[in-house]
């Protein structure tokens, strides 16, 4: 991967349906990556899918979700986001719902 040459330097990061097409070590990279390049205080913003099982999907939805989605994001879905962004140094979470909680809204901020 390629070197990352920001630092502090960002008030916001924004990613869109992104970290669920990677593998999990290189969506860890991303992560780390924007911490070290938000200033202090800074937000990172991740829309995409929440967690949630595919069991209790309604049908309609779990069979295109199955149909179309990459292999990476059934991996995705099963993480504990807030949790692994705060291993990674941030917190003060929000996280807003939408699309009947399949689809989440998750802020955090760098405070160190």
């Amino acid at each position: 991967m390629r070197k990352f040459f920001y630092e502090d330097e960002f008030d916001k990061a924004f990613t869109s349906f992104v970290l669920h097409g990677f593998p999990q070590e290189v969506r860890r990279q991303i992560i780390r990556n924007t911490f070290k390049a938000l200033k202090k205080y800074g937000e990172f913003f991740i829309l995409d899918y929440n967690e949630f099982s595919l069991k209790g999907m309604p049908f309609y939805l779990k069979i295109p979700f199955e149909f179309i989605e990459c292999p990476y994001a059934f991996d995705f879905i099963e993480k504990d986001w807030q949790k692994i962004l705060a291993e990674e140094g941030f917190n003060r979470f929000e996280k807003p719902l939408f699309f009947g909680g399949y689809i989440r809204l998750l802020k955090g901020v760098k405070v160190s």
